[in-house]
């Protein structure tokens, strides 16, 4: 189901249970109740396409600029924009939080790659895919054809990959990054 998908009540006392990027705001909405009230609103905002939770008690959200290439951070007070170094985010679409690791993963989907990104220091380094070049290819040299959405496993110590164009999803190993299998039979 879409945000845009549900009718919602907007009201300036909601228990939020979810956030959601919506036009030029940061959205806090209890699903429950199909509420939803102003977290942010910039146009800084425009372009937002995904967005992981890192605390939802005192809140901190990371969110991908997927037109800017940018990474913003949302405190719970305001947003900033977290100065990155290394590669450059192209198209970042999904993005999750790692607590064990306390990074960022990103999917670099105008590079075909999925980058690793240091909460810290802000550094983005490739974790698999081969920059600027598009394919399906498992293993070491893995090849990725505009991937978008990201999730952990059970375990955490894995990604799934939505390997957008080749129509499969990608599992990559964090213990070996270097191993990427493809599930599923591309289209």
């Amino acid at each position: 189901v879409c945000s845009s998908d549900l009718q919602w009540e907007t009201q300036s006392h909601v228990k939020v249970e979810t956030y959601l990027p919506e036009a030029n705001q940061l959205l806090g909405a209890n699903i429950t109740f199909n509420t939803k009230k102003v977290i942010a609103q910039s146009p800084q905002l425009s372009s937002i396409h995904s967005l992981c939770i890192v605390n939802k008690k005192q809140p901190k959200l990371y969110l991908t600029d997927n037109i800017r290439g940018f990474i913003w951070m949302y405190d719970g007070k305001s947003l900033s924009q977290i100065k990155t170094s290394g590669v450059t985010l192209t198209n970042p679409q999904g993005i999750l939080y790692d607590p064990k690791r306390n990074c960022l993963y990103i999917v670099n989907k105008g590079d075909h790659t999925i980058c690793k990104m240091d909460v810290v220091s802000g550094r983005v380094e490739t974790l698999c895919g081969k920059p600027k070049t598009n394919g399906l290819k498992d293993g070491k040299s893995s090849l990725f054809y505009s991937p978008s959405g990201i999730t952990f496993g059970l375990n955490n110590d894995e990604l799934y990959v939505t390997d957008t164009e080749n129509h499969v999803i990608r599992q990559v190993q964090l213990l070996n990054p270097t191993s990427v299998t493809t599930l599923g039979v591309p289209q």
